[in-house]
């Protein structure tokens, strides 16, 4: 399995920690939202999100709010962020006295 669905796995069971004991609404991914981050930006503090089973494209899920994101199951509920551009090298980094891009 590529590192990106793994980040992406571990994305979704470590977002448990947030909102452990959380007792708001609950959001069905792709039932209520055809996205993770839609669902994410209609979700208020304490809500639980539920994603169904399947792989998800997504780039740049940003979770800013406690709230819990619940997968399928370990390596059932996947977001797949191969199309997103990963920088390899910090920027401003220089390397034999030169600075690189």
């Amino acid at each position: 399995m590529n590192r990106f669905k793994w980040c992406g796995i571990l994305l979704l069971l470590s977002v448990l920690v947030w909102g452990g004991g959380a007792t708001g609404a609950t959001i069905n991914v792709p039932g209520d939202y055809a996205t993770i981050q839609a669902a994410i930006d209609a979700a208020v503090s304490g809500d639980v999100i539920v994603v169904a089973a399947g792989t998800y494209t997504e780039d740049n899920v940003l979770i800013n709010k406690g709230l819990t994101v619940q997968g399928a199951g370990v390596g059932s509920s996947v977001i797949d962020a191969s199309a997103s551009v990963a920088r390899t090298r910090p920027p401003r980094c220089h390397r034999f006295g030169r600075r690189l891009p």
